[in-house]
């Protein structure tokens, strides 16, 4: 996964391709950030701290991507509640009273091997974070979550004139290639004009 970091407050723009397949877009979906807390050197889920992104799709595969999204966290919740309950029902039912650091390590390493697949071995097309002050989107397609950077300003100037050629959002006369034509946040006014 390829992951760009924008500031919570930034209206984020994407390229004119589908964020799940990368082909057309013929609509648009809200896509719910899963909301992160760090404290120390650990993440945890806050609610709180979620938020809906208007991202470009294909309309047809909306259903489709959220599904499997519902599917991976209600699969982790599934399985995690169901390890501890197989667990000690084997306890129970065996007679062995099975230590409690047993079902947390059990737990624990059920929790990794299940994060560990689902976001290296298999992982979705697209997926968003946020915390208080960031919103970080990952994206499965390198070449995507680099257009993205480039139209969020995340990249350096060669990597932006790239792009704009390659989208024809180059200024009409406005860049002399001296970088006169840049705004601060170093875009073409041409590429600023939906901002």
């Amino acid at each position: 996964m390829y992951a760009v970091s924008l500031p919570r407050s930034q209206k984020p723009l994407f390229p004119p391709r589908c964020v799940i397949s990368g082909g057309f877009a013929d609509g648009d979906a809200l896509i719910g950030a899963i909301g992160m807390c760090k404290f120390g050197g650990f993440t945890f889920s806050m609610p709180l701290m979620a938020k809906m992104v208007r991202v470009p799709v294909r309309r047809r595969l909306v259903f489709d991507f959220r599904a499997m999204s519902f599917f991976r966290r209600a699969g982790r919740l599934v399985g995690f509640f169901g390890l501890i309950f197989a667990i000690v029902f084997f306890s129970l039912a065996s007679g062995v009273r099975t230590p409690l650091w047993l079902v947390i390590l059990a737990a624990i390493l059920f929790n990794g091997i299940y994060g560990y697949l689902d976001t290296r071995a298999f992982p979705p097309p697209f997926r968003v974070f946020a915390t208080q002050s960031t919103v970080v989107y990952h994206f499965r397609d390198m070449r995507y979550a680099q257009e993205f950077a480039a139209l969020n300003g995340e990249m350096g100037d060669e990597a932006i004139d790239a792009l704009e050629r390659m989208y024809g959002l180059a200024s009409e006369g406005g860049d002399t290639g001296d970088g006169a034509g840049r705004d601060p946040a170093g875009f073409s006014h041409g590429a600023n004009a939906g901002r």
